[in-house]
């Protein structure tokens, strides 16, 4: 048996509750016990898909002294030039590292039969050039 306390102005004190007061509270502890395994269930469903969203299959491995071969799997893209910008970037961040600019000498991009885009891409690592100390002038005496 369940005891009902209330402070409310026009009744104070503390009795038993009646039977369907008993079966409403019961009521409520299942449904929150629901809406709480609901609420569990989605989210471990979410977690799992973000899991599952990313099996990228990316590596940078060097060909020569100077140049890498960036290789990739993006398996949800569906567009080529997302895809080839998606490995310039990662030779941009790459060649980032170790405080040179990405040149891109080749790539290329394949749509996979399972779905998603394989991509290639060829670059160097190279030095950044210093600004000129002067604009250019053209003194050849060739113009107008």
């Amino acid at each position: 048996m369940l005891l009902f306390c209330s402070k409310a102005p026009l009744f104070i004190g503390c009795g038993p509750l009646s039977l369907a007061a008993q079966v409403d509270t019961k009521k409520m502890k299942i449904s929150r016990i629901i809406a709480f395994a609901a609420a569990a269930a989605a989210v471990s469903a979410l977690v799992g898909c973000a899991a599952d969203f990313d099996k990228r299959e990316e590596s940078i491995k060097p060909i020569d002294a100077n140049l890498w071969l960036y290789t990739g799997y993006l398996p949800y893209e569906t567009r080529l030039y997302r895809a080839r910008e998606y490995a310039a970037e990662q030779a941009v961040e790459f060649c980032r590292k170790q405080a040179k600019g990405s040149q891109p000498l080749e790539g290329t991009n394949n749509f996979r039969k399972e779905g998603g885009i394989d991509s290639k891409l060829v670059f160097r690592c190279v030095t950044y050039l210093p600004a000129p100390a002067q604009p250019f002038e053209d003194h050849s005496g060739g113009g107008r």
